[in-house]
């Protein structure tokens, strides 16, 4: 299973470049994989924000300029949000076992959240965020830059939706099983 990052609806350009650079990541590593493994299948998840192409579609129809077979796609339309697309997942396909592929800041949440409803995945992180370059890395060098500051964001998204997880789990009705 392959998790949303967004995408943009820009005209007259591919699927693949519609994706955001998120999207484009987790795509290529999904692929990667559907490519070493025979006969297996692609998940893809995303809403529509504005009620028209939704982001599973979008993606669905990346993979196919990769090789991948439109009858090996399949999509969750509706899920907004990680346990919505847990959920819709467990629902559709009661598999317990499978490749969750989502971008390494958010595979720890993502786990959390897929196991628990019962299932395990075997995470597929990409998309990393800190890299080693010029012999330190973000963490090493204090200066502030935009990137440091998006990683602060990313990070705090996360911490937050790992704090308010059980409380959305655990007060809305259409998330038990």
């Amino acid at each position: 299973m392959i998790l949303g990052g967004g995408y943009v609806d820009y005209p007259n350009v591919t699927f693949f470049e519609k994706l955001s650079t998120g999207s484009q990541k987790r795509l290529l590593k999904g692929i990667t994989i559907y490519h070493k493994l025979h006969k297996s299948k692609l998940v893809f998840s995303g809403y529509s924000r504005s009620n028209k192409t939704s982001l599973a579609y979008v993606i669905s129809r990346a993979s196919l300029g990769f090789g991948v077979n439109p009858k090996d796609t399949f999509q969750l339309r509706k899920p907004s949000n990680t346990l919505e697309e847990a959920l819709d997942f467990k629902k559709r396909f009661y598999e317990e076992k499978f490749y969750l592929v989502t971008s390494a800041y958010h595979m720890p949440r993502a786990m959390r959240i897929f196991k628990s409803f019962g299932l395990k995945p075997k995470p597929i992180p990409t998309d990393f965020k800190l890299k080693e370059g010029f012999g330190h890395t973000c963490y090493v060098n204090w200066g502030m830059n935009y990137q440091k500051f998006k990683l602060i964001e990313f990070e705090l998204h996360e911490y937050i939706g790992i704090l308010f997880f059980p409380l959305q789990k655990g007060l809305n009705q259409k998330y038990r099983i």
